[in-house]
C-alpha cells in the first residue's frame, strides 16, 4: 500500500506578501533618510568624505537593489502558501529567494566595515585602531569567506 502524498498547505486569504513589503520597506526608508542625512552633513557642511561615508553609501545602494529583489520575490509568491502559488512562479520566487540571501549578508558586513572605519576616524590609540582593524579583518572573512 503506497502512501499518498499530502497536498500542499492552501489557504488563498493568508498573504504575508504585504506585510514582508511594509516592514523591508519602512526599515529601507529609514536607513535611506539616515544616509542622505549624513552624506548631506559629510558633503555640504563638514565638505569631508570619507572611507566610511563611501561604504555606507555602497551599503545603501546594495540594500535599494535587495528591495527590488524583495518586491519581485513577493509578486512570485513569497509570503504566500506553496498550495496558492503556481508551481513555475514558486521556483521563480524560490530563485529569488535565494538570491537575496548573499546580496544581505554582503550588505551587513558592508555596513559593519563602515561602522568600523567610522571608528578609526575618532580612535587616537594605536591599540584601539589595531583591535579595531583586526576586528574588521576577522569579520569581513567571518562573514564573506
Amino acid at each position: 500500500m503506497a502512501a499518498a502524498t499530502p497536498s500542499p498547505v492552501s489557504n488563498p486569504a493568508d498573504n504575508e506578501g504585504p506585510r514582508i513589503l511594509a516592514a523591508t520597506l519602512a526599515i529601507t526608508a529609514l536607513a535611506l533618510i539616515t544616509v542622505t542625512v549624513r552624506l548631506h552633513v559629510r558633503l555640504g557642511m563638514i565638505r569631508s568624505f570619507g572611507w566610511d561615508d563611501g561604504l555606507m553609501t555602497f551599503a545603501m545602494a546594495l540594500s535599494l537593489a535587495a528591495v527590488g529583489v524583495v518586491i519581485a520575490e513577493c509578486a512570485y509568491g513569497a509570503g504566500r502558501h506553496i498550495g496558492d502559488v503556481d508551481p513555475a512562479v514558486y521556483m521563480i520566487g524560490n530563485k529569488l529567494n535565494f538570491i537575496t540571501q548573499p546580496m544581505y549578508l554582503i550588505d551587513i558586513c558592508v555596513v559593519k566595515l563602515a561602522v568600523g572605519t567610522s571608528l578609526l576616524r575618532i580612535a587616537s590609540a594605536s591599540f584601539y585602531k589595531i583591535l579595531i582593524i583586526s576586528v574588521m579583518g576577522f569579520m569581513a572573512f567571518y562573514t564573506v569567506g
